[in-house]
This record gives structure tokens, C-alpha cells and sequence, in this order.
């Protein structure tokens, strides 16, 4: 049988949202995983430019993204994301 600690891996998270209030409901919703075992580490940034900076410097396991950035609309900000 597996030891759990040794199991236990971080989630990086990128969440790309430019509205601090919607950035904290996240990052406490995640949170609530970690009494379940979950590691989680979220990095957020505010614009698209910022979060493909922030892909180029460092990998993450997931990226959760608004699809309404100052930077970037719908779509076009998926795609953007997805060429990285």
C-alpha cells in the first residue's frame, strides 16, 4: 500500500482574472481541498500579457482564465493561452 504523504503532489494553478474579489473566492475554494490532502499553490495575475509571462517563467498544472480581460476578450484569450 502507498504511503499518502509520498502521494501527495502541488497543484500549480494560473488564474488569470483581473478582479481581486473573484481571485479570493477561488484561492478560498481551493483551499478547502487542502483539508482533503490537496496542496494547492495559485499564482494569479490580472491580464493575459501577465499570465503568458508568468507561463514562460514557470509550469503550471492548470490554468483557470476570465474570458473577459482588459487585454483580451472571449475566445482570443483561450487561444492566446493555448499557443504557449
Amino acid at each position: 500500500m502507498h504511503d499518502a504523504a509520498r502521494l501527495r503532489h502541488t497543484l500549480k494553478i494560473l488564474h488569470i482574472e483581473d478582479k481581486a474579489a473573484d481571485v479570493e473566492v477561488v484561492r478560498a475554494m481551493l483551499q478547502r481541498g487542502h483539508k482533503q490532502g490537496l496542496e494547492v499553490d495559485v499564482q494569479a495575475e490580472s491580464s493575459l500579457s501577465e499570465g503568458l509571462i508568468a507561463l514562460e517563467n514557470e509550469p503550471f498544472d492548470v490554468a483557470l482564465l476570465d474570458l473577459d480581460l482588459p487585454d483580451s476578450k472571449g475566445v482570443a484569450t483561450l487561444q492566446a493561452l493555448a499557443l504557449r
